[in-house]
């Protein structure tokens, strides 16, 4: 009776340690040289220009979709850095389409709570615009949050919320330069990440 209560004492004693030890075995860790390459997808939505001014504008386009690929390369195992290329369609009031194609520079924290991830960023660089007949490169930030769930150790899953900022900068007669705007876009993307 005294070998079964001394087992029975020891099992229930060694549970939480077996529990916390499994915990920590389950925690995705990164290290430096790790990377992770994200592909997004989901609906944009043009909500207004503003002029450098601060007069608010219509944005006179339609809501549009995005889709993009990103790779990154952590640092520690909360911070990297990387790069990516989006792709961004609406239409305008007459029917012509306005494309923008944002090459980029990011940088992201994230922060964890197994299995839990809430990745938050910055990203930055040029966007090759077209829109009817005319092409030009503007400059853009993108700040965005996120939530995904680590479904493996390899493999992540959720939403990213975004804003895009693109300046549409002029500096001729004709648009003059007073004409130059900041375009805000909203976007609410589905996210799967590959950890690698």
């Amino acid at each position: 009776m005294k070998h079964a209560l001394i087992v029975l004492v020891a099992l229930a004693l060694s549970c939480p340690a077996l529990a916390a030890q499994d915990q920590v075995l389950s925690f995705d860790h990164r290290v430096v040289g790790d990377r992770a390459m994200t592909i997004e997808m989901g609906p944009v939505l043009p909500l207004y220009s503003q002029s450098f001014t601060g007069t608010l504008l219509p944005a006179n386009l339609t809501p549009g979709g995005s889709l993009g690929l990103d790779v990154d390369f952590y640092l520690n195992d909360l911070f990297r850095l990387g790069g990516g290329i989006r792709g961004m369609a609406a239409f305008g009031p007459n029917g012509h389409t306005l494309f923008v194609v944002p090459l980029m520079f990011r940088a992201t924290w994230e922060l964890k709570s197994f299995p839990w991830s809430f990745p938050v960023g910055f990203s930055t660089g040029v966007a090759l615009t077209s829109y009817n007949s005319h092409s030009w490169i503007d400059p853009f930030v993108v700040p965005s949050a996120g939530v995904l769930w680590n479904m493996s150790p390899s493999w992540s899953f959720g939403l990213t919320a975004s804003e895009w900022l693109l300046a549409d900068l002029y500096n001729g007669p004709s648009p003059a330069a007073t004409d130059s705007r900041l375009l805000h876009v909203f976007d609410l993307s589905l996210a799967a990440v590959y950890h690698f």
